[in-house]
Formats: structure tokens, C-alpha cells, sequence
């Protein structure tokens, strides 16, 4: 269903989340690997496995699946119908997200395939296995935009306090052929930005010259000119679609805007990559079993920061 997006006032920036898996993982969550654990179909040995673990993330399911990855999401989403449509995360983590949530950015941006954002927002929320969602919306005509139709889609989910908007940036479990999992997926996405980022840019720089209210069309416009919070997101190297779109975003993107990098326990050398690209990095020292406490802690400062 075709969607409309707000404008964004000339001089606004807007508040952008960046939502990654971690925020599942602070209460006992799946992780990555667990994902892999289920599409993996090659017979390897215990040594083999460990090497494997050197790889780039990007590159492990390749190998899992003999290079099958997207035959693999198919039939695991196909056998697990009923768990990729209806389930939920527990309670504690639903909260935590919910917490997040309650800022009311103007985006949230997510990496996870799954549905734990809009179930925080919507107890009976459900997706059915390919087929359309009242809540789903594009933000324009995918007919004419047929190369970069995966940068357009949403769920619009209607709260009491606001109108949330969740773009899953690598696809959605529910549908796995927008899924990006492995190394030519993320180099596909990456070009796909890049076509895209053209007339993005026109647009945007029309809209500062004429001092007009910007409409934006994908989840890219608003990592671009909005201010963005990463939150349970570890933004490992070779997540290369967002250092692009960092990069980019230092180049040609908003300068009244910033992205906002905070974690756990990050690498001396992550840290100084990412502050190369103006990424303004917050790092505390996490234990195990204290990560409920760093998000509620996260929670609250970028609460204080927008209050500013």
C-alpha cells in the first residue's frame, strides 16, 4: 500500500534510530549465529567450524550453505511459517524496546529480519509468509522505482503518542528474498544505495536552495539528513552498505546532522575508522549480564540529548 511520508520542515533535523540485534541479546535473545545455525546445510568438522569464525560475517553463510543462501531462507521460512509470522520476543525485551520507542524518533532504521519492534507497538501484530500487510507501505510507486524497491518499504504502525515508522534496511524474515545475508547481498544493496543516492541528492539540495520542506522516499533520505542513534547496532566492518552511506552522509548528506555510534566494549581500531568518518563514538565497558542496565542507560542519554 502506497504511503505518505511526512515532509520534513526546512532547518529540522530529524531523530533517527538505528536498532540492531543487540538490544534482542540483552535478555538471552537469538543471535547471528543462531540464524545460521538454522540455514546451514554443509557437513563440516569441528576445525572447520572454527575457521570458518575468522571470516567476515557477510561471508560465513556463504560457506554454511555451499553458496546457497538464498534457497536455504526460502525453505527454512517455508517449514517455519507459523514461528516466522507469530513470534514474539519475551517480555523484558518487548520493554526495552518499547523504551526506545517512546522518544518517538521521526525513523526507526533496523537491521534485524524479525518483528520484535512492531510487537512492542502492537501486541496482536502478525505478518503472513509473502503475502501483503495492512501495515506495510511504500513510499512511492515501486513500479517506476523497480531497481531500488527494497529502499522504499515500511511498517506504519498508529501509537497513541505517535506515528511509528520501521524501515527493516535488510529485509524482512517473513520475506526472504528481500533478506541480506552474505556477501554478494550486501554488495547488491551497496550498488543499489548508490543508484539511488543520485537523485537523492537533487532533491535535497533543491529542497536547501529553495528553503522548502523536504519529502523523503527511502530510509536512506533520513540517515542522510537526520541526526542518527545507533542503538544495539556494533557497526562491524564489514557492515559495508552503512560505512558507504557514513561516508556519504560526510560528503553530500545534511551538515547540521551526525551520526551517533554507541556500544559496548568497542575496538580501538572500529573506533578509529569510524571517527575518521565524523562518527561521534561512545564507548562503556560492558560485562557479562550488564547489558539490560547499558540500554537502559543508553536509553537515558539520548533522551537528555534530545532535550537539548
Amino acid at each position: 500500500m502506497k504511503g505518505n511520508l511526512p515532509p520534513i520542515p526546512y532547518g529540522k533535523t530529524p531523530v533517527v534510530f538505528l536498532i540492531g540485534s543487540g538490544v534482542l541479546q540483552a535478555f538471552g535473545g537469538d543471535s547471528w549465529d543462531s540464524l545460521l545455525d538454522k540455514i546451514k546445510c554443509v557437513k563440516l568438522s569441528d576445525d572447520e567450524v572454527q575457521q570458518i569464525k575468522k571470516l567476515p560475517y557477510p561471508m560465513r553463510p556463504v560457506v554454511l550453505t555451499g553458496d546457497r543462501v538464498d534457497v536455504q531462507l526460502k525453505e527454512y521460512v517455508a517449514e517455519n511459517a507459523k514461528e516466522v509470522d507469530n513470534g514474539k520476543a519475551n517480555e523484558k525485551t518487548l520493554d526495552l524496546i518499547r523504551g526506545f520507542c517512546s522518544l518517538n524518533p521521526d525513523a526507526i532504521l533496523t537491521t534485524n529480519y524479525t518483528y520484535e519492534i512492531e510487537s512492542s507497538l502492537m501486541t496482536d501484530f502478525s505478518v503472513a509468509t509473502g503475502k501483503s500487510h495492512k501495515y506495510r507501505k511504500k513510499a512511492v510507486d515501486l513500479k517506476v522505482d523497480k531497481k531500488t524497491g527494497k529502499l522504499h518499504q515500511y511498517f506504519e504502525i498508529p501509537t497513541e503518542t505517535a506515528t511509528q515508522r520501521i524501515w527493516h534496511i535488510h529485509g524482512e524474515l517473513a520475506k526472504p528474498n528481500t533478506m541480506i545475508i552474505g556477501h554478494y547481498y550486501y554488495c547488491e544493496l551497496t550498488s543499489m544505495i548508490q543508484q539511488y543516492i543520485h537523485q537523492f541528492i537533487r532533491r535535497y539540495q533543491y529542497s536547501q536552495k529553495q528553503k522548502t520542506d523536504f519529502v523523503p522516499q527511502s530510509w536512506v533520505d533520513y540517515f542522510m539528513i537526520g541526526d542518527v542513534y545507533t542503538i544495539g547496532f556494533g557497526l562491524g566492518v564489514s557492515e559495508l552498505d552503512i560505512w558507504w552511506l557514513i561516508n556519504c552522509k560526510k560528503r553530500h548528506g545534511s551538515q547540521n546532522s551526525g551520526v551517533y555510534f554507541w556500544d559496548a566494549n568497542i575496538a580501538d581500531e572500529k573506533k578509529l575508522l569510524a571517527e575518521a568518518y565524523g562518527v561521534n563514538v561512545h564507548s562503556d565497558l560492558v560485562q557479562d549480564g550488564e547489558f539490560p542496565q547499558f540500554y537502559e542507560g543508553l536509553r537515558q542519554r539520548i533522551q537528555s540529548r534530545l532535550a537539548e
